[in-house]
């Protein structure tokens, strides 16, 4: 007797005027927005409580120099849609298009908060 998994698959292509290119293909920021868009959408239809708060935790080194300005409507986009967003980087360029910011300087005996 074997035991068999049977697991869901989710294909997501970029259609792109009239070609269809698969997911993978797409660039570091594609991929940040449509994973962006996958959760958003997990937690709209979810049938459990989920707080309404987002973290987004050093995923946004995949963005280039060429995409780094698109990151104000996706930050305007998550500050319409959710009550807290947290946004961990260490690229100052992201740092700046932020309301509030809390500073971590690392020290040799730890780390403190700058204010």
């Amino acid at each position: 007797m074997t035991n068999t998994t049977k697991r869901s698959q989710i294909d997501i292509y970029k259609i792109d005027g009239t070609k269809e290119y698969n997911a993978t293909g797409c660039s570091g920021y594609e991929q940040l927005v449509i994973n962006l868009a996958f959760k958003i959408a997990m937690v709209r239809f979810s049938m459990i409580f989920i707080p309404n708060i987002l973290i987004v935790d050093e995923t946004l080194s995949c963005v280039d120099k060429w995409n780094i300005d698109k990151l104000d409507q996706l930050f305007e986009y998550l500050k319409e849609n959710y009550d807290l967003v947290l946004v961990i980087t260490h690229i100052e360029s992201i740092q700046n298009k932020f309301d509030n910011n809390i500073q971590i300087e690392k020290l040799d005996e730890g780390s403190r908060l700058v204010c």
